[in-house]
């Protein structure tokens, strides 16, 4: 029995001095098949610069429109393996 996907979301705004150590937590983990996912909100630092450094690594950089941004996520974090779950659906539209 194939083991599900795992997908791993890092929210992220000016954290070029945190994130490259969130990654590396994530790669250093056993569980396998799994994906990283890095939501920027906007970041001025060099954050965009430190998750396009790993080739694992997914980046998506937030257009700043709070809660409508909910439809493209819903649209662009889908994976090949299937699609987000209900739950995270869930949480991404409260607000």
């Amino acid at each position: 029995m194939e083991k599900p996907l795992v997908s791993v979301i890092i929210a992220v705004k000016n954290g070029e001095r945190f994130l490259a150590e969130a990654i590396e937590s994530v790669l250093s983990q056993t569980y396998e098949p799994y994906e990283i996912i890095a939501v920027d909100g906007q970041s001025t630092d060099s954050t965009e610069k430190v998750a396009k450094s790993y080739k694992q690594v997914r980046y998506i950089r937030q257009t700043g429109q709070g809660v409508a941004d909910v439809p493209y996520y819903q649209l662009n974090l889908r994976t090949d393996m299937g699609k987000i779950p209900e739950v995270i659906l869930d949480i991404l539209s409260e607000g």
